[in-house]
């Protein structure tokens, strides 16, 4: 049997005790993803960071909150998947956690680095097919094909802002072989999801 790993939902990189910051997700895109995977009778696994919804069954799940942990599983569990799907919305920045509610003031000395491109990095190292997506403002496709070759992707699916916590998207998909965009105009996820699978499939086989 086949199998894929899925990155799915935010991640969240905590400030102190009670406050974080995060990347809006909620883990839909992956969850019908995860479903198209299941149809064609592969085994999936997903790692997901904080989401309110509920996978597949048949899904293995691995539950993380911070980008560190999310890179830590998606590491660990690669290795023999025929492809890697990257949906997941990772906190771009992280810093140190103050082991205290930090007082109004303190937030002025907080310092953040960039956390790991978890995308990026095990895409470079990945023995299968991988597939990511990149949010942006407006619909670029010179960006997305940007981002594919530098994150080195073999598909990538741009989205804009308004699929934030919707049904429904616009978009490109560009696969490495044509590097020619293929346009999607307010689809359903699920119906992204099945394109998006079916490209990974010809790949892979």
């Amino acid at each position: 049997m086949k199998e894929v790993i899925i990155t799915a939902g935010p991640t969240r990189q905590y400030i102190d005790t009670v406050r974080f910051i995060t990347n809006d997700s909620s883990g839909q895109q992956a969850k019908r993803i995860a479903e198209e995977f299941i149809k064609k009778k592969f085994k999936v696994t997903i790692v997901s960071g904080p989401v309110n919804i509920k996978y597949p069954s048949k899904c293995s799940v691995i539950r993380v909150v911070t980008a560190d942990e999310m890179y830590k599983a998606a590491s660990k569990n690669i290795k023999g998947k025929a492809a890697a799907v990257f949906a997941a919305a990772v906190c771009d920045l992280k810093c140190a956690a103050s082991k205290k509610k930090i007082k109004k003031k303190g937030f002025f000395s907080l310092k953040f680095t960039n956390a790991v491109d978890i995308a990026a990095t095990l895409s470079g190292r990945a023995k299968c097919v991988t597939a990511g997506f990149a949010l942006e403002d407006s619909l670029d496709a010179d960006e997305a094909l940007r981002k594919m070759r530098e994150k080195n992707f073999d598909i990538i699916v741009l989205n804009i802002l308004s699929a934030l916590s919707s049904k429904r998207t616009s978009g490109y998909i560009i696969d490495r072989r044509e590097e020619e965009a293929f346009m999607f105009n307010d689809a359903s996820k699920k119906s992204l999801a099945g394109i998006l699978c079916e490209k990974i499939c010809l790949l892979i086989n």
